[in-house]
């Protein structure tokens, strides 16, 4: 009987696994869910502190090679800085961005359980900005009873193009998902030449 290399069956063991199949593109679809810091850049980052984001979405591989398709979304949310606020004669207010993704993800064929991937592409960002003044909410007693809450002073909502694109890298945890950490540079375009741009940094589970 022929003998088969060591080396051999250990790659095809790797490639055929649960998990390198979802990394690599072989298997159909796969998800990943995360959360992290969003770091405010140019004009954004002279208006709003760093805040934080909650990322989800999933992948579409159409072959056994290493390009998917991503659909993806997130919950971006930051605070106005007491500068701006106090120009604008307001005591509190925030930013909550909501970006729906169509992206490309190449994920390079690797060996180990170090790897890599790359996504580029763009969507739709709903843009909500929203000042705020103390106040006091009523809940359902049974429930809740009295709780605090926030009075809305003014608010406005674009829903507004943009692009995105970044690196992440992977751990293989040999429990047929693995852990990502991904940095992602988005630009969206606001009306009157003005641009909204952030990086999040997400750490989070590919499945």
């Amino acid at each position: 009987m022929r003998l088969v290399p060591v080396a051999s069956l250990l790659a095809v063991a790797l490639v055929a696994s649960p998990a390198a199949a979802r990394l690599y593109g072989d298997a159909k679809m796969s998800g990943h869910i995360g959360g992290g810091v969003m770091i405010p850049l140019a004009d954004a980052g002279d208006r709003l502190y760093g805040g934080f984001n909650i990322t989800m979405g999933g992948t579409f591989w159409p072959g056994p090679g290493p390009l998917g398709v991503m659909l993806e979304t997130s919950y971006q949310r930051n605070t106005i800085n007491h500068d701006v606020l106090k120009a604008l004669g307001v005591p509190g207010g925030h930013t909550i961005v909501l970006p729906l993704n169509v992206n490309a993800l190449l994920c390079p064929r690797r060996s180990g359980r170090y790897g890599y991937y790359l996504t580029g592409g763009g969507g739709i960002y709903v843009v909500n900005a929203k000042a705020t003044a103390p106040g006091t909410g009523y809940c359902d007693p049974w429930f809740w009873g009295w709780c605090s809450g926030e009075q809305t002073l003014a608010e406005a909502t674009r829903a507004r193009p943009g692009l995105d694109g970044g690196i992440g890298l992977l751990y293989d945890t040999g429990n047929e998902c693995e852990i990502y950490l991904e940095t992602r540079y988005h630009y969206v375009f606001l009306q009157d030449n003005r641009t909204f741009q952030f990086v999040p940094i997400t750490l989070g589970l590919r499945f």
